[in-house]
């Protein structure tokens, strides 16, 4: 599908929207949709120098995932992820 005025295409491995979650704890959290919904991490990990997750994926049936954590000071962001198993 093209949309008015596109002039480049989606990276490979990504669709047109994908979500990007900040959480508390994204170790956890990659643990957990590892766990329960089969995700893996897709090798893309850059942490901030004082260890706290900068960028991440994971890709869960199909779909990527990026998160990374919330820094001191932030205040908390609800976020929901829609998963049909």
């Amino acid at each position: 599908m093209t949309f008015k005025g596109e002039l480049e295409t989606v990276p490979g491995g990504y669709s047109r929207i994908d979500p990007w979650v900040i959480s508390k704890d994204t170790d956890a959290e990659i643990e957990f949709l590892g766990q329960v919904f089969g995700a893996r991490e897709r090798g893309s990990r850059i942490l901030n120098e004082d260890g706290t997750v900068a960028h991440a994926e994971v890709e869960v049936a199909g779909a990527v995932v990026m998160m990374f954590d919330r820094q001191a000071g932030w205040p908390s962001l609800p976020s929901h992820l829609r998963i049909y198993v």
